[in-house]
């Protein structure tokens, strides 16, 4: 009896953490339920300051679980702005594809001030032409690109430590400081495909299952944690 009892108090805890990681979800979008076309307007995304002209559009070309994605190429900027992301640690990551037919250069951008002042914080960009992913912030900072297929990217931000670490393809890119000059806050997540110099126009390069989330801090988790097992072993004397 103890040992059933044990193994569903235990059950019953991961059920807390669980329920703890999910309300942590600042926001997923895996532009399922968009409109075909433009995404100006739709799900909090936007051409670079608002102008409607340069935004991506959502396309059934590819997706990942669902049927739909985000497509840019060459003379888009496409924008998805934040609120509230102004302290803690948070992990922002998305998937992308890049067909080996495309060719130039195209950006993942994490900025700290957007639309007014604006300040850059992480630049990542596929170089692919080269074969690379590169880090702008660390100019020696590179990995190979993968093509055809879903590939993730993640950010890991530390405001509490002013600090970013990038991956791609669950590779260490670069870390380095979050800001220096600007602010301590993540307020935009730019995609923009850039041609280069003497190359082709990049495109089309996909994108997906973006989600943005705060990494709860050890304390506060324990003390979810320890408020959750006092409460269950109540509930079980009480029973």
């Amino acid at each position: 009896m103890k040992s059933k009892s044990l193994t569903g108090l235990v059950t019953s805890l991961a059920m807390v953490a669980a329920v703890t990681s999910a309300s942590a979800q600042g926001m997923f979008d895996n532009f399922d339920s968009y409109t075909l076309g433009s995404i100006h307007g739709q799900g909090g995304w936007e051409g670079w300051t608002g102008t409607a002209s340069v935004a991506g559009t959502v396309t059934t070309a590819q997706g990942v679980g669902g049927s739909q994605s985000l497509q840019v190429v060459t003379g888009n900027d496409t924008v998805r702005p934040f609120t509230g992301v102004a302290s803690g640690v948070w992990t922002l990551s998305l998937l992308q594809y890049i067909p080996s037919s495309s060719s130039g250069i195209s950006w993942v951008i994490l900025m700290n001030s957007y639309p007014a002042n604006l300040n850059w914080s992480a630049q990542m960009y596929a170089d692919i032409t080269a074969g690379q992913m590169r880090s702008y912030e660390v100019d020696s900072a590179s990995v190979a690109l993968v093509t055809d297929q879903w590939v993730p990217i993640r950010f890991d931000i530390n405001l509490t430590d002013n600090s970013v670490a990038s991956y791609y393809n669950d590779t260490l890119l670069a870390t380095h400081a979050w800001q220096s000059g600007g602010l301590n806050q993540l307020q935009a997540l730019d995609l923009y495909p850039d041609e280069g110099a003497g190359t082709a126009q990049v495109g089309p390069v996909y994108y997906d299952n973006l989600q943005l989330s705060i990494v709860p801090e050890p304390t506060s988790l324990c003390l979810l944690l320890l408020g959750g097992l006092a409460f269950l072993i109540r509930s079980r004397k009480q029973a």
